[in-house]
C-alpha cells in the first residue's frame, strides 16, 4: 500500500513547481492523506526491537507506532508537508506507552490486568508509560503505580 506513480507525480509538482496557493488548500489535504498511508504502510514488524514511537509536528497525532527503518523517510516527508503546509494546532498528548510487536504491526504494549505497574520508566532517556490498559478495563491508580482493572 504505497504512494503509486500518479500520486508521487502530482505531489512532486505540487510542492515543487510553486503552485503555493494550490499545495495549501487542495495539495496539502492531498499530501497528508498520503503521508498517513505512508505512515500505515511504515507499521510492520516481526520483533519488538523493529517497533520505534515516532513523533511528527500536528496533524500527524501524538506519536506513531512504525518500523524504526522507516522514521528517516517518514520524517523528510513530514518536515516538507510542514514547511509547504503551516498548520495551526497543538495537542495535548500524554506520555505514549511503550511499542510492542503484535500480529505483524507495531502498537502500544498492553498491560496485563491485576498487576501493579510503575507509572512511569525511562527508556532512551525519557520517561514512559509502560503499556496501556485493555480496552475493557480502566486505570486504577496509587501515587507511584497503576493497574488495569475490570471496568464496573
Amino acid at each position: 500500500m504505497g504512494i503509486d506513480g500518479y500520486e508521487k507525480g502530482y505531489v512532486l509538482w505540487c510542492l515543487f513547481f510553486g503552485f503555493y496557493n494550490h499545495v495549501v488548500v487542495f495539495g496539502g489535504l492531498f499530501a497528508e492523506k498520503l503521508i498517513w498511508r505512508q505512515i500505515e504502510s511504515a507499521n510492520y514488524c516481526e520483533t519488538d526491537s523493529h517497533c520505534v514511537l515516532a513523533y511528527y509536528d500536528c496533524p500527524f497525532g501524538c506519536g506513531v507506532y512504525i518500523n524504526k527503518d522507516e522514521t528517516a523517510k517518514l520524517s523528510v516527508i513530514t518536515e516538507v508537508y510542514d514547511f509547504l503546509t503551516p498548520v495551526d494546532c497543538v495537542y495535548g498528548c500524554i506520555n505514549q506507552p511503550i511499542p510492542e510487536c503484535l500480529s505483524g504491526r507495531c502498537a502500544a504494549r498492553v498491560c496485563e490486568k491485576d498487576v501493579f505497574i510503575s507509572q512511569r520508566i525511562m527508556v532512551d532517556g525519557v520517561y514512559r508509560r509502560p503499556c496501556e490498559c485493555p480496552s475493557d478495563s480502566d486505570y486504577e491508580f496509587n501515587e507511584t503505580h497503576f493497574r488495569c482493572v475490570d471496568r464496573r
